[in-house]
């Protein structure tokens, strides 16, 4: 209602979002596999609309909820997967599509652009080098760790292939969860490196199987009613368990996968040189946005983080792909 009261509240809920966002963007690297991928294209002509069709969020296979780290704003182009290399034309994300399958550009895609090309995000409007993109610039996330070499079979110089200590064990296309299956999974890694799982990861709608998996035993014993009331306390955010052991939901975790992890021997370690700061280097943090004629009474400010994660010994954890039975698609607000 005064003017003072207002500037202090939408600062407030500046920084607020600012720590929100930072902290997204760090989960996304956290469950990805550090190609700084968002996406798929998933159309053979790309250049025939505005609307580009995705799949594969954050490169990790899967059919659906291809603009799941996709955002408003964004500027972004296509990777020939072949080459490495970053194509011509560089377009801008003008809205997200809510049933996850696509986005809207500022206009058509680039003639050169092709299905199954990484879609990254670019800097400005004028990137014409891959190095001014996310492409292999973020830290190797849990699906790059935890791998058999599906997406990083050089792994810090180790081929996987031959060093299978460094291989986790990892089932593609692992079709419906059970019990049996967790168990399976168990016993292959005691036999195989000794392991002993204490940390099961997954995302919210494959631990939803997970959780109508126990619903007839959790709330019947024979004819006695033992707890009526629905729901478990996934609802409020807590864990579940398997065996004793805490199944953690990551909201930025791919959709259809499970990852079963042995903390105690696996030798995780975070490499960091930069926790996180705002670049200001040269003496200032926040830059004008445009210049000249296109100069705006707006600015923008670069955050920095260099950090790498890194498993001693993947070879004690496992990973299930392919889970089916779960749809979620919750596009993110703005």
């Amino acid at each position: 209602m005064q003017s003072r009261g207002a500037f202090k509240q939408a600062r407030r809920d500046e920084n607020n979002g600012l720590i929100k966002d930072i902290a997204r963007k760090e989960e996304y690297a956290l469950a990805t596999d550090g190609r700084g991928i968002l996406a798929l294209i998933d159309e053979g002509s790309p250049s025939g609309d505005t609307t580009l069709e995705l799949d594969a969020p954050g490169g990790i296979t899967h059919d659906s909820f291809g603009n799941r780290f996709c955002q408003v704003g964004m500027h972004v182009g296509a990777i020939n997967p072949g080459t490495g290399q970053l194509r011509a034309t560089v377009r801008k994300i003008v809205a997200c599509n809510a049933d996850g399958s696509d986005v809207t550009l500022d206009g058509v895609g680039g003639a050169a652009w092709a299905e199954n090309d990484y879609l990254v995000h670019c800097a400005n409007a004028d990137v014409t080098d891959v190095l001014d993109t996310s492409y292999e610039h973020a830290f190797w996330g849990l699906m790059a760790l935890v791998d058999d070499g599906t997406y990083r079979n050089n792994y810090f110089g180790v081929d996987r292939s031959v060093w299978g200590n460094f291989s986790s064990y990892v089932k593609a296309s692992t079709g419906p969860l059970s019990f049996d299956l967790l168990q399976q999974v168990a016993d292959i890694l005691d036999q195989k490196l000794g392991s002993v799982i204490d940390l099961i990861l997954a995302h919210h709608s494959t631990r939803r199987l997970y959780i109508k998996m126990l619903l007839a035993d959790r709330r019947f014993v024979g004819t006695q009613v033992q707890k009526p009331d629905g729901g478990t306390v996934a609802f409020t955010g807590g864990d579940l368990t398997m065996g004793e052991v805490p199944i953690k939901k990551i909201r930025d975790f791919p959709l259809d996968v499970m990852m079963l992890v042995d903390k105690a021997n696996s030798g995780w370690v975070v490499y960091e040189s930069e926790k996180g700061k705002w670049v200001d280097e040269d003496g200032q943090i926040l830059v004008r946005a445009g210049v000249g004629s296109t100069a705006r009474d707006a600015f923008e400010a670069w955050y920095r983080i260099r950090r790498q994660y890194h498993c001693r010994y993947p070879g004690y954890n496992a990973r299930l792909d392919g889970i089916t039975g779960q749809a979620l698609v919750v596009v993110r607000a703005e």
